[in-house]
């Protein structure tokens, strides 16, 4: 991934109302920051999944492979994805799914991707935290 792709996906997580880093996560787990289209997705494998973040097109349809291809379209798509799956959690609080982690509805057919994207999420806020200015740290805690 890009510095540029990572300050786009922060600053998108922003935007978007997501927490830091999420998005960052899922763009790794997807594609590690290249920008593909895979075909051959979803039922009877005639959609495609598209972008950084694996946008899923059903059927797809060239002019809509085209709306989320570019990376900024492609990032708020996703990050739509994942504030829609946020409230459908909200609104199942009692979902095992749900309450493992929040966000698998971007990827509900996968067992592994919610494990995967919370992995990659932990060692990002690791990460962020070791490299933070330690007089920094210690004046705003």
């Amino acid at each position: 991934m890009t510095p540029a792709l990572m300050a786009l996906c922060l600053l998108t997580s922003h935007e978007q109302g997501l927490p830091a880093g999420l998005l960052t996560s899922v763009v790794l787990a997807e594609t590690s920051g290249r920008s593909v289209v895979a075909r051959g997705r979803g039922k009877g494998g005639l959609g495609c999944d598209v972008g950084v973040a694996q946008i899923h097109i059903p059927g797809c349809r060239p002019e809509a492979v085209a709306a989320v291809l570019p990376v900024a379209r492609n990032l708020v798509a996703a990050a739509r994805v994942l504030r829609w799956s946020r409230s459908w959690c909200s609104r199942r609080p009692s979902s095992k799914r749900c309450s493992d982690f929040r966000w698998f509805r971007y990827n509900p057919g996968s067992r592994t991707w919610s494990s995967k994207v919370r992995r990659i999420w932990g060692v990002i806020i690791k990460l962020a935290h070791s490299t933070r200015n330690p007089e920094e740290s210690f004046h705003s805690g």
